[in-house]
């Protein structure tokens, strides 16, 4: 899959306060926000309860849904929310997780950006700057004999985690990079209050 697993094991920490819900619309990028995909179909799912949201948004199986949700209790679950963007070029997700604080989010990030970096591996995975967003993570690839180009940014601030990313059909990694790159950017500037620890 084009976009990295926002599911790795961290250590467990007991949840924060609660806070508001943040309006699922607001946690992904908008499709004008996306160069190539302004008139894409869109289909969105969200949860505010870890059970629902490991098997309605990411679909797991049963036993790995409980599992699951179990991980996300453990680390203040507040929300997901995953839309998926389909156009004639390609394909475009945007993801959120709002944890239980700004210092689980981070972890989790960590811990995404590693798995991101392991799982590619291969001399055909670019890195690539995300000059407006700090301590992000960009990165693109492409399969060696194939038009296939795919690329996702990863970031975290505040309590929310997000990838926003594509996988186009005929498109170099630079191309491929320009609509995760201009999506992260705009949502981040959204996000950055809603997102705060109360």
């Amino acid at each position: 899959m084009f976009v990295v697993s926002l599911t790795c094991a961290i250590v467990g920490s007991a949840p924060a306060s609660a806070a508001a819900a943040i309006p699922p619309g607001s946690l992904v990028a908008r499709p004008a926000d996306l160069p190539g995909f302004a008139t894409a179909s869109t289909k969105v799912r969200s949860a505010t309860s870890a059970s629902r949201y490991a098997s309605v948004v990411l679909g797991e199986r049963p036993s790995q849904a409980r599992s699951e949700a179990v991980r996300l209790e453990r680390k203040g679950f507040r929300e997901g929310v995953r839309e998926l963007l389909s156009s004639p070029q390609g394909e475009a997700l945007s993801f959120a997780l709002v944890l239980g604080s700004a210092r689980i989010a981070e972890q989790e990030f960590q811990n995404s950006r590693r798995a991101a970096l392991e799982g590619q591996g291969g001399p055909m995975v670019d890195r690539f700057a995300v000059p407006a967003i700090p301590r992000s993570l960009g990165f693109s690839a492409a399969e060696a004999g194939h038009s296939f180009a795919a690329a996702n940014v990863l970031f975290a601030t505040g309590r929310c985690l997000f990838v926003v990313g594509d996988s186009l059909d005929s498109a170099t990694r630079e191309q491929a990079a320009s609509a995760p790159l201009a999506g992260a950017t705009a949502l981040y500037r959204r996000v950055r209050d809603l997102c705060a620890d109360g």
